[in-house]
């Protein structure tokens, strides 16, 4: 800026200032210095000689901070130049909200149920969940006739007791032990295949808020919201294994108008679920992965807490 002031030339300089006045005076020789706004990223300064100058009459300042001033101009230039334009139209998706194409999750074919299985009544006593089932063989073959290539676990039919969304404990047995604190909990139990798929029938599913005291079940009342309770995956995987996604809906449903699952990976949104089906996951890479559902409405406004588990592909 020093070597323009004194060459008498006019030069531009990028920034984003409107105008700005300084008033030159020497020997007689008096001159308006102008720095006006000329293009959405440029400042055009006319400028001459001068050994000081005086700024709109109330400050002076000598020659040798000339080059402070620059060091200012060219610190708004580069923040100026490097904001965004407020003429820009948004992208209708925030960047965690674009789908990650590097991932797809297809339906699962969960063939046809055979029978009607039921959960009829459950109690908790001496830290023993004591279960009781209907038209269900725990132990024994699937209700789903068709050969899967999902991962397969030996214990036939189970139920599934899970505590909060927090941790849940499969058996196929329908009194097993499971240690609870004394408080409140939320309690889901629903039948699992020997595929670890839930079964999509709510004569199946429980869900409770109870109250545990001295290991016994002190209160039991009906669960009083909608929740979504995450079942799969857990766990490890091979590379090339598909993946199952499922999860269990209590006092809702999904549908393309209305309400949906939300299913995020690793913290970038994949894809949204409107039918309570099982799914498969595919294109997942080795390590360590963060499966997230979200129980959204047709307005896309969560109504149910957040759940999410994180497996290992190996």
């Amino acid at each position: 800026m020093y070597s323009f002031l004194k060459k008498w030339k006019h030069f531009v300089l990028n920034n984003s200032l409107g105008k700005v006045f300084f008033r030159y005076k020497k020997k007689g020789i008096k001159a308006l210095i102008i720095m006006q706004k000329c293009y959405p990223c440029q400042l055009l300064i006319s400028s001459f000689k001068f050994d000081h100058i005086t700024i709109m009459h109330t400050t002076t300042i000598h020659f040798s901070i000339i080059k402070w001033f620059s060091l200012c101009f060219n610190l708004v230039m580069v923040l100026s130049c490097n904001s965004p334009s407020t003429n820009s139209t948004p992208s209708t998706l925030t960047p965690s909200e674009s789908p990650n194409t590097a991932l797809a999750i297809t339906v699962c074919d969960s063939g046809t149920i055979v029978g009607a299985p039921q959960l009829n009544s459950f109690t908790y006593s001496d830290y023993n969940f004591v279960i009781g089932p209907g038209r269900v063989r725990l132990g024994g073959n699937s209700f789903i006739q068709e050969d899967r290539l999902s991962k397969q676990n030996n214990k036939g039919v189970q139920i599934a007791v899970n505590i909060d969304n927090a941790t849940q404990v499969n058996s196929n047995q329908n009194i097993f032990n499971h240690p609870l604190e004394n408080g409140r909990y939320n309690f889901f139990a629903f039948v699992i295949t020997p595929f670890n798929e839930s079964l999509k029938q709510t004569t199946a599913v429980l869900a409770k808020e109870i109250e545990v005291v001295n290991g016994n079940l002190a209160k039991s009342n009906p669960f009083p919201g909608v929740a979504v309770v995450y079942n799969s995956p857990r766990g490890s995987f091979s590379l090339n294994q598909k993946v199952l996604l499922d999860f269990v809906l209590v006092n809702t449903n999904l549908a393309p108008n209305g309400n949906s699952i939300k299913v995020t990976i690793d913290g970038q949104f994949v894809q949204t679920i409107h039918s309570w089906t099982a799914h498969y996951i595919e294109g997942l890479t080795k390590g360590e992965h963060r499966i997230q559902l979200e129980l959204i409405d047709a307005t896309k406004r969560q109504i149910a807490p957040v759940v999410s588990e994180t497996i290992t592909i190996e």
